[in-house]
């Protein structure tokens, strides 16, 4: 029998763990409600899932383990005590279950609770009595049976399991490969070893071995049994844990193997060593970073809320664990065991100092999380180690002085070991900053907003003028009666209510305010909000003097309500200014909620506060940044009409009106954006196909009252003109009326014939603004993560129809295996791919694994491969070298042509490519930079690429993908598109192509029916439903233009350097057209190709680095014109 202290604290250990168990049952212990289905259940029996099952038997062990254990030192046998109070435990909890969201009371999971505690009762009650007889036997021949023993096994099991886990064995050949993709890589290129986890694995190994050979007697082959059992620990990575080998994994554990046979015969030091090894290990394990992540996390202070919520939690549990159990274990053997009590709690008080310091520095670690429940862990080892491996009766008493002695030097290595973890430095942040948490901020925690200007009167929103209110009571009767029934339907909810509100002010006394208010206040805050919030935001501002007293105060507390819903929202989402989800429209919501109650209440000022801040410290910095000077947006399609395309001009409307600034007249890209809309469309009246999207001819909502508030006649009558003689406003929450003088469709003619969004990189031009134009568009500029492609540099063609496409659609499932593994990989656009074989590693999806088809194209980063959003302009610059993806070297437009040259080398390769992450890949460009030339005078488009891969035999693919088939004789190839529906812009084109570089060139070709989105052997159609989807928006007359043909052009011969220069002819498919392409001789330092049309002729030449173009234009008379762009 054991002391009464340690009686003591095995009681203290098993009542700890059994609320762990109550905590993690009842996990978050909130949202208790009582079920639909009454107080009890339906069933007690509902599906069974293994991975469930396995946790409810193994959670419960250590449960079973503790009580038998503790019973047993008080002299007590017997098992049927701690069978009923798992018994209890177990069915008191799922009783309670029943009565939390999310939980389910199942009487399947209490029978394996109850089974595991048996078991873990037997372990405890069994080891030595109670084992069937040959089993006995065997641990009489092989294990020791003194005081360490028990702590040496327990040691070594957990050590089994943490190296099992996860049980996820793939024996097929792919799992296999994958599995030994990593050890191939860094064997292959020893640059990828990564020296601080291999001496973490080296000193968890020597750790572990210790452990066993302790736990082994001395006559039995230690040695061998350890070799056999690590190589087959380092199989079963592959072949039952689904994990992969590295070569740090693998060198780790042979130089611990070494390290075991150099100590064989110096037993007396393998206590020492072994916490030295365990000890080390654990914090250079600590401190490891995954050189994929760019995220950082904030410290969290809730209990094994990360193990609750993860499928794995028992084997991160244990792994935090046993670092400590195995320090115990060994410091146990060593004359510091004989300071008694003094060493437990000095240890305890070292221990949580050291693993607090660890888990406080992994705030600044890329990918790790700080964790109070990794410090409860290690001191929950440690005493395992105390209690299960007291030393033997004391011999002799050891001296106070030794033990003091004894004691210091424990306490100086721990001191040390905290002291050089406190050393470690932050992960540099990819631009060359320390990376910080990032979290939008609470309102409570920003400075008070300064606004001199502000309009305190009501209203404060945008209001329709008296002369406005004239105009639509004159001209336009119509709209108020419209307005009125809407405001009269009771089944429009939300909407009547707004409607009411918009009623009552043109139509004063039109409503029953009582009515209205009461609906109002009855109004139930979800989702988003905003289709709340906005109505109650106009009715307290708008009609604010209507209301009687109390009414206004009711209505206030509401409308803050609305407010502090919309910031919970945003915050709990961690909604991003790069995205469109903010702008539809939490945002627009917000503002108005804080304008209409600033200065009214004092929770109005929090409000203010989070508003102001993020409009001026997060929105508007974004905005200019992807705006730039030219104006533009990286989100395509639909996500223009309903995110950025109301945003842009509602949320600075708002803002004038309330405080008087006026970033209409201050941000040049606003009206640049107003230019972009007009120059997106293509001849056929459709926008660019670029990004995620499906949606081209949708209409932008705020455009014509942007167009009103710029005077942009092109952009005010883009989607065809608002109804004069029926005005209304032209936007929310009140906007312009429409202006007939604006009213001029052929403005647009006016314009200039291309554009650059600087902020976004995307060159857009046309020859002309006619249905039967040429227009190309041609893209290179860093990723603004939502909704982009992997296409930088990618280039598109129209006439006639498109002829050079952005191939693929936008599936109705987001994330399914056409949209990851084709639409939105650089494979199905016009971009050049580098494919290197060893380029599998996977995807992981939380704790599941997906394989992504290695299309040799560009780093995998953006809102469609689980990278968190970037949450402001200084949060994007923290990740420059994820989120950069272009460098601009020079854009050159005028009347005649327009060019731009980029490098695309960021998009490819970064400081993380070839470091055996799934997102960056393998290291397969070193250099890749591409000129983009649209040739207006001689109708023509010239591409020439600079490439220049890590290794000669990584293949190169220059790719073009069209709606047709192309035909390819030697070198040339040609692409006709029958004209197509019968709407402008759809004549019918052609595409006629000159390869010129690379010589004798080898060009595949890719698709049919069928195997229009081939990669490999699999056609990725989503199993048919791709083209369910396409044959639904045909029948509309719509296509979506997703492709059904690729060339790729590839060198005849491998090596490291390449350059590409196509010339391509794009022509209506009727008209005739004769233009001569030849290569013109090379220079020393650049080659060239001339493009003649009669008497006029074009050279254009490019530097083989791909630093400049120079063009010289020549007619009959000679040389008109030289130009070096660079």
């Amino acid at each position: 029998m054991r002391s009464r202290s340690d009686i003591r604290l095995l009681l203290v250990l098993a009542l700890s763990y059994t609320l762990l168990i109550a905590y993690g049952s009842l996990y978050p212990l909130s949202g208790w409600r009582l079920p639909a289905a009454g107080w009890l259940p339906d069933s007690l029996l509902p599906g069974f899932n293994g991975a469930d099952a396995l946790l409810n038997l193994l959670v419960y062990m250590p449960f079973g383990f503790l009580w038998a254990g503790h019973r047993r030192r008080r002299g007590r046998t017997g098992l049927a005590p701690v069978l009923l109070l798992a018994a209890g435990t177990s069915l008191g909890l799922e009783a309670l279950q029943h009565f939390l969201p999310g939980r389910t009371t199942s009487g399947l999971d209490s029978l394996l609770n109850i089974t595991g505690a048996g078991l873990g009762a037997l372990l405890a009650t069994g080891t030595r009595t109670g084992l069937p007889g040959w089993l006995q036997r065997q641990r009489l021949r092989w294990l020791r049976d003194d005081a360490p023993a028990a702590a040496a096994g327990l040691t070594v099991l957990l050590w089994l399991f943490i190296e099992l886990s996860p049980l996820l064995p793939d024996l097929s050949p792919g799992g296999i490969r994958h599995s030994l993709l990593p050890l191939y890589n860094g064997l292959r290129n020893p640059a990828l070893l990564d020296l601080p986890a291999a001496l973490a694995r080296l000193g968890l190994v020597l750790a572990f071995a210790l452990a066993l050979l302790q736990l082994l007697k001395p006559q039995q082959p230690r040695l061998r049994l350890l070799a056999l059992l690590l190589a087959a620990l380092l199989a079963a990575r592959v072949l039952i844990s689904g994990s992969q080998l590295t070569l740090d994994l693998v060198l780790g554990t042979l130089l611990g193997f070494g390290l075991v046979l150099l100590l064989r015969r110096r037993e007396t030091l393998w206590p020492w060593i072994g916490a030295a090894a365990a000890l080390c290990g654990y914090i250079l394990a600590q401190s490891q970073v995954d050189p994929g992540a760019a995220r950082l996390h904030p410290f969290n202070w809730r209990p094994f809320s990360p193990q609750i919520s993860h499928g794995f939690g028992l084997t991160d549990v244990a792994a935090q664990l046993w670092p400590f159990l195995a320090l115990g274990l060994f410091l146990r053997q060593t004359p510091l065991a004989r300071a008694g009590g003094l060493l437990l709690w000095s240890g305890v008080l070292a221990i949580a100092a050291l693993s607090f310091g660890l888990e406080w520095q992994q705030r600044g670690l890329p990918g790790r999380q700080g964790d109070i429940t990794d410090v409860i862990l290690a001191l929950l080892g440690w005493l395992l180690a105390w209690l299960l491996s007291a030393p033997q009766p004391r011999p002799r008493p050891l001296r106070p002085l030794a033990a003091s002695q004894a004691l210091y030097a424990f306490g100086i290595l721990l001191a040390a070991s905290l002291a050089a973890t406190l050393l470690i430095r932050p992960q540099p942040g990819n631009a060359g900053q320390e990376l910080q948490v990032r979290e939008i901020p609470a309102p409570e925690s920003l400075p008070t907003a300064e606004l001199p200007g502000f309009r305190m009167a009501h209203p404060r929103l945008p209001y329709p003028t008296p002369r406005q209110l004239d105009i639509i009571r004159a001209e336009n009767p119509h709209y108020l009666e419209h307005l009125q029934r809407r405001a009269s339907d009771a089944n429009r909810r939300h909407h009547r209510v707004f409607d009411a509100v918009m009623a009552e002010v043109l139509v004063p006394g039109s409503q029953d305010l009582g009515q209205l208010h009461a609906e109002l206040l009855e109004l139930e805050l979800r989702w988003r909000g905003n289709q709340q919030t906005k109505p109650l935001a106009m009715a307290y501002d708008w009609l604010y003097d209507k209301w009687s007293e109390a009414q206004r105060a009711s209505l206030l507390e509401k409308t803050l309500d609305a407010c502090e819903y919309q910031i919970r929202f945003i915050r709990r989402n961690q909604l991003s200014p790069y995205n469109v989800y903010l702008y539809n429209s939490p945002f627009q919501a917000l503002m108005a909620c804080a304008i209409a109650v600033h200065g009214d209440h004092p929770r109005a000022g929090a409000v203010m506060n989070f508003t102001h801040h993020y409009w001026k410290h997060s929105v508007l910095p974004v905005w200019r940044q992807v705006m730039g000077a030219n104006g533009g947006w990286h989100e395509g399609a639909e996500y223009v009409a309903i995110g950025i395309g109301d945003a842009v001009f509602q949320l600075p409307n708002m803002w004038r009106a309330a405080t008087g600034e006026d970033l209409f007249a201050s941000e040049s890209g606003l009206r640049g954006f107003a230019d972009f809309l007009v120059h997106r469309k293509r001849p056929d009246g459709e926008d660019i196909h670029i990004g995620d999207g499906g949606l081209y001819e949708n209409s932008v909502p705020d455009a014509a009252a942007l167009g009103v508030e710029l005077n942009h006649p092109a952009v005010y009558s883009l989607d065809g003109c608002p109804n004069p003689k029926r005005p209304q406003p032209l936007s929310w929450p009140w906007g312009p009326l429409p202006d007939t003088g604006l009213c001029r469709p052929g403005a647009r003619q006016q314009l200039p014939l291309s554009h650059y969004a600087d902020g976004v990189g995307l060159l857009l031009a046309r020859s002309d603004w006619s249905p039967e134009a040429t227009f190309v568009s041609f893209k290179a500029g860093d990723n603004y993560w939502s909704h982009m492609h992997l296409d930088q540099g990618a280039f598109t063609i129209y006439k006639g129809g498109a002829l050079a496409i952005d191939s693929g659609i936008y599936p109705q499932q987001y994330g399914s295996d056409h949209h990851l593994n084709y639409a939105y990989q650089s494979i199905a656009h016009n971009v050049i791919t580098v494919t290197d074989p060893a380029d599998t590693v996977p995807r992981h999806q939380g704790d599941r694994i997906r394989h992504i088809h290695n299309d040799g194209g560009q780093r995998r980063i953006g809102s469609g491969w689980g990278l968190a959003a970037p949450l402001d302009l200084e949060h994007w610059r923290e990740q420059y070298d994820l989120y950069h993806t272009a460098e601009t070297l020079a854009v050159y437009r005028d009347a005649g042509a327009a060019v731009k040259l980029a490098d695309l080398t960021p998009a490819y390769t970064n400081r993380l490519s070839g470091k055996g992450t799934f997102a960056h890949r393998t290291r397969r460009v070193e250099s890749l930079r591409r000129a983009f030339v649209y040739d207006r005078v001689q109708d023509a488009v010239i591409v020439f690429d600079r490439v220049e891969a890590t290794r000669a035999d990584f293949t190169k693919r220059w790719l073009l993908h069209s709606q047709t088939e192309p035909r390819v004789e030697g070198s040339e190839f040609l692409i006709e598109l029958p004209p197509g529906q019968d709407r402008p812009g759809h004549a019918g084109g052609r595409l006629e192509g000159h390869i010129l570089l690379p010589e004798q060139p080898r060009i595949q070709r890719i698709g049919g029916e069928g195997q229009e989105f081939r990669l490999g052997d699999r056609n990725y159609d989503d199993d048919g439903a791709v083209y369910t989807r396409i044959a639904k928006r045909d029948e509309r007359g719509r296509t979506l233009e997703p492709g059904a043909w690729r060339l790729e052009v590839s060198p005849s011969a491998p090596a490291r350097l390449d350059h590409y220069l196509v010339v391509m002819l794009p022509s209506l498919l009727d008209a005739g057209r004769a233009t001569e392409v030849r290569r013109l001789p090379d220079r020393d330092n650049a080659v060239g190709c001339e493009i003649r049309s009669g008497e006029r002729r074009s050279q254009w030449w490019f530097a083989r680095d791909g630093s400049q173009v120079e063009l010289v234009r020549f007619d009959k008379e000679g040389e008109i014109e030289r130009r070096i762009i660079r």
